[in-house]
């Protein structure tokens, strides 16, 4: 395989398909670690981007597009400008153009059913309401218009749903009138005579729409001709034949809602494409989208298998990357002393924390023990007199424990007097035991052990730690 091209983060791995506007690519973008995930790139062709207005309104419409969040809409991701070219980053959808349904069954003769026709025709319907209801950041209308809605920007995916895709190029394709001949043809034949006079708005759209039922329902193409010039012609003509005069089977009920649709005064059409899709629901049975799956397996399989097949080879080659990745940066081992190499994602150093707590413990300890001796002092008799002159013995007290000094007498009537340190030493005595270095990174973390341990018993009789580990782990 040759040197892929990569834009961005983006990487564009296969060819999909090529129009008049782009070419569209099957992509990755890949992040760290390996992360990987399966993108559509649409690469819009180089003629287009020499001129800038066009690119302006390609940027300005794509952006405005990332605000369409719907399960019949193709999600646009990013727009991406680099070395003079425009890259359109949008969601991966497993499946195929309408268009290409609609080669291979025409050239069959045996037509889509109705169901079917109607099930993909109210998934483009849905999906163009919820661009034209679009709102901004702050709640505004974006009055957004497909202005292109054609069988080529309508994908029907392995899971039956249909879904429009390219809003992000939609408003630039009506300056393809300005283009050659060749490049507006087969797109002017699904415009309403008003968007051919410059005007568009959200009815535009219903009105495609309303052509690419009529064409499912007959198999046929509306407006044709050799050039784009004679479609024109056709379009501002408005003789639409009844699809019924084609195809007799069709209910008249759904033949009555196509013709509304297609009506050349925008006030006489649907206002809304959700009023056009209530109106289908209303008129004819449509098939669920696992019904819609299957039909299009039946039909589009061999194409959806090869789509899929390039998909797995590009997954496979990506999850070897991932691996690589992965093993590229495995952090190293923690180190139980304090070591500031970077800790590997869900390893918790218990030991550590566990080590790191110890002198917050012994501080605790010993405030504990202080508080009660001196609640202990307060309740308790006042001494002897042989007792009171006996001096307080302050420079025996070990790490600032409080010491209860026995009586001088045998009396079993006076009891134990309890002996505090000073302040001052009670203070330094927390102090050396927090902090025995006088540093504050010993609060933070143990202190190493030395090479040789010391091998002097331990109180109670315990043996020392072995091998440097300090003895709160045990």
């Amino acid at each position: 395989m040759g040197e892929r091209l990569v834009v961005d983060r983006y990487e564009l791995v296969h060819e999909l398909a090529s129009g008049g506007m782009a070419t569209v690519y099957l992509g990755r973008v890949r992040g760290a670690v390996g992360f990987a995930r399966t993108v559509a790139i649409k690469r819009a062709h180089q003629f287009l981007t020499k001129d800038p207005e066009f690119v302006a309104m390609f940027l300005d419409e794509a952006r405005l597009a990332s605000r369409i969040r719907h399960p019949n809409v193709v999600q646009t991701l990013d727009v991406v400008s680099q070395n003079g070219e425009l890259f359109l980053i949008m969601d991966y959808v497993h499946g195929v153009s309408l268009a290409a349904i609609e080669r291979a069954v025409f050239a069959t003769g045996e037509g889509v059913p109705v169901p079917i026709a109607a099930a993909i025709v109210s998934g483009m319907l849905l999906g163009l309401h919820a661009a034209h209801e679009s709102k901004d950041e702050a709640g505004g209308a974006l009055d957004i218009v497909h202005r292109d809605v054609s069988p080529q920007n309508v994908l029907v995916g392995a899971d039956g749903i249909a879904r429009v895709v390219d809003f992000g190029i939609a408003k630039a394709a009506g300056r393809l009138q300005a283009t050659t001949d060749g490049q507006i043809k087969g797109k002017a034949a699904y415009m309403a005579p008003e968007q051919l006079g410059g005007r568009a708005d959200r009815r535009c759209d219903v009105y495609a729409a309303s052509v690419v039922l009529w064409e499912l329902l007959t198999s046929r193409r509306l407006f044709h001709g050799e050039s784009s010039s004679e479609v024109i012609a056709q379009v501002l003509a408005a003789r639409v034949p009844l699809p019924s005069s084609i195809a007799p089977t069709i209910p008249k009920e759904l033949e009555e809602i196509v013709m509304v649709g297609l009506d050349p005064a925008p006030e006489q059409r649907f206002p809304t494409a959700r009023e056009m899709d209530r109106a289908l629901q209303r008129a004819t049975a449509m098939a669920s989208p696992f019904e819609v799956a299957e039909w299009l397996e039946s039909t589009m399989g061999e194409s959806l298998r090869a789509a899929a097949g390039v998909l797995t080879k590009l997954e496979a080659e990506s999850r070897s990357s991932l691996d690589d990745g992965v093993a590229r940066h495995q952090a190293p081992q923690i180190d139980p002393y304090g070591a500031t190499e970077t800790q590997t994602v869900g390893t918790l150093p218990t030991r550590r924390h566990r080590t790191a707590w110890a002198p917050g413990i012994v501080v605790g300890m010993l405030l504990a023990a202080g508080v009660f001796g001196l609640m202990r002092a307060r309740s308790s008799p006042p001494p002897s007199a042989e007792a009171a002159a006996v001096p307080p013995a302050v420079a025996v007290l070990p790490a600032a424990t409080p010491t209860v000094a026995p009586s001088q007498t045998a009396s079993s009537e006076t009891p134990p007097a309890v002996v505090l340190p000073a302040p001052s030493t009670l203070a330094s005595s927390i102090r050396n035991a927090v902090n025995p270095q006088g540093t504050a990174s010993s609060v933070l973390r143990p202190a190493r052990p030395s090479a040789a341990p010391s091998s002097t018993p331990r109180p109670g009789g315990r043996p020392p730690p072995k091998s440097g580990v300090p003895a709160d782990w045990n």
